[in-house]
């Protein structure tokens, strides 16, 4: 009997998945007080949405909840010792099932502190610099989704800035022997191996995608 192909794989990323759909604002609301929480205030069941039924007791759990469902999820990713494609896409799909949860017909929150949890467990050092930038943007616009959503597009540039690994030889790859170019040269930026672990995740994930 033949194993199947990427079975492990297809399991913890469809776990993810269904991880991600456990959208506590919904049923916290629901349990607390009987109300659909798609029928008030803005209609979301992110944690802002929960904040207004509520108030910050229920902010806070919530965000909690969806934090730790991210970090669960992407912790798994590294306990059944996915590729890195893999984790990744453990990470998409926890954050997937928070914004499009199929038992409320699709109808989720943003995603911003599932994100964060899944990040933070991949690389804490990257998972620090978005946590960073989104404190600096909520400060400025109080707004938290706005937040989460710009430091989200803002981390890679932020990555690329602290010297993204670009345009450079052999990068990642060494003979087994001696380190690569690439790790000779992580003493002068210790953010440098962050980078390249992202780049390198990034640019499998793509292959994969353009590969028939």
């Amino acid at each position: 009997m033949h194993a199947v192909p990427y079975a492990k794989e297809t399991l913890v990323i469809l776990l993810g998945y269904a991880l991600g759909c456990f959208t506590s604002g919904y049923y916290l609301v629901r349990w607390w007080t009987g109300d659909d929480l798609r029928l008030l205030g803005s209609g979301s069941v992110g944690a802002t949405n929960v904040g207004r039924v509520l108030g910050a007791p229920g902010f806070f759990l919530t965000v909690l909840c969806d934090f730790c469902k991210g970090l669960l999820a992407a912790w798994l990713a590294q306990y059944f010792r996915l590729n890195p494609t893999g984790a990744v896409l453990t990470m998409i799909a926890v954050t997937l099932g928070h914004v499009w949860p199929v038992q409320l017909w699709f109808h989720g929150g943003k995603g911003v502190a599932t994100s964060l949890g899944a990040v933070l467990m991949f690389d804490y050092a990257i998972g620090a610099l978005f946590a960073g930038l989104f404190l600096v943007l909520f400060a400025a616009i109080r707004n938290f989704v706005l937040a989460g959503m710009f430091a989200f597009a803002i981390t890679p540039l932020a990555l690329l800035l602290l010297d993204f690994p670009r345009n450079r030889p052999n990068l990642g790859q060494s003979d087994g022997n001696m380190p690569s170019f690439f790790d000779r040269r992580h003493s002068c930026n210790p953010l440098r191996p962050k980078a390249n672990k992202l780049f390198r995740t990034w640019r499998s994930v793509t292959v994969s995608a353009r590969t028939p």
